[in-house]
């Protein structure tokens, strides 16, 4: 037995061996590996200098800054707040803007108020001018009748007067009465005055159908000008295709208000290290 144990025992310190010297090749295989990739992930020397970017971050506005919200080498996130520019005059020019807007949608309203007022005198006008023209076409027949009783009249005095100028010659000889020469003098005046009244119906006529032609002139100057001033009112109103340009701007002068207050706060556009009045960009 003790024989067999002194032969196993070189056997058994050749295995130990070879297993003491492969795990020596695979720590030291191990080894390089991991000093290869410190070397390449952390390398250091003496001689070493480090670069990154360095961007600086300028308000968008003027003013002065009431806050600062980050401190030196301090780790910044992005959209953390950087520092608040003095909001005060920013609020007010957007209070102003928002007041201006409001005052315009006011005038336009009381402009289409003005437009449809304007339209409203321009149907108006055209009414009267029909009614005018409607007129005229009456009073010129007016003459034409005074024409016709005038002829009418005319002949009935014309009668009156023969038949008067008959009966004269016969009243000295009495063949005839005078109280029929009477008459007929009557007659005569009757129908001459007749005759006269139709005659200044007929110049009243004329003279009515003048006054009808230039109040249709006057009418139709009328119109024109609540024509010209229904456009006027709609060009002052400011619309174009749907949109009212008065309000378009002064809703864009609101929106640059806004923009303009919101860039009193200045935020980090990424993610980096605040070096004093820099950050330090680690993307």
């Amino acid at each position: 037995m003790a024989e067999e144990h002194v032969i196993s025992e070189p056997g058994a310190r050749r295995i130990v061996g070879r297993v003491l010297g492969a795990g020596i090749v695979v720590a030291a295989a191990i080894a390089v590996v991991v000093t290869l990739l410190q070397w390449e992930i952390r390398p250091q020397t003496d001689d070493a200098t480090v670069r990154a970017n360095f961007v600086g971050i300028a308000p968008q506005v003027n003013g002065l800054i009431v806050e600062l919200h980050v401190r030196d080498n301090q780790l910044v996130k992005e959209g953390d707040l950087l520092f608040l520019i003095d909001p005060r005059p920013y609020e007010i020019a957007l209070e102003r803007a928002q007041a201006t807007l409001a005052l315009t949608r006011k005038e336009v309203d009381g402009l289409k108020n003005g437009a449809a007022t304007a339209v409203a005198g321009v149907s108006k006008a055209e009414a009267q001018l029909n009614a005018s023209a409607a007129e005229i076409t009456r009073r010129e027949m007016d003459p034409v009748a005074a024409d016709a009783e005038i002829a009418r009249l005319q002949a009935q005095f014309q009668h009156a007067a023969d038949h008067l100028k008959r009966l004269e010659p016969l009243l000295p000889q009495q063949f005839v009465t005078a109280d029929r020469v009477e008459e007929a003098h009557t007659q005569r005046a009757s129908a001459l005055a007749a005759l006269d009244e139709a005659r200044a119906r007929k110049r009243a006529a004329i003279a009515t159908l003048v006054s009808t032609r230039a109040q249709h002139l006057a009418t139709e100057a009328a119109l024109q000008q609540a024509r010209s001033e229904r456009f006027r009112a709609e060009d002052a109103i400011g619309q174009t295709e749907g949109i009212n340009a008065r309000i378009a701007a002064a809703e864009a002068a609101v929106h640059a208000a806004e923009l303009d207050l919101s860039y009193c706060q200045v935020h980090a556009p990424f993610t980096g290290l605040r070096i004093r009045t820099h950050v330090l960009a680690t993307r």
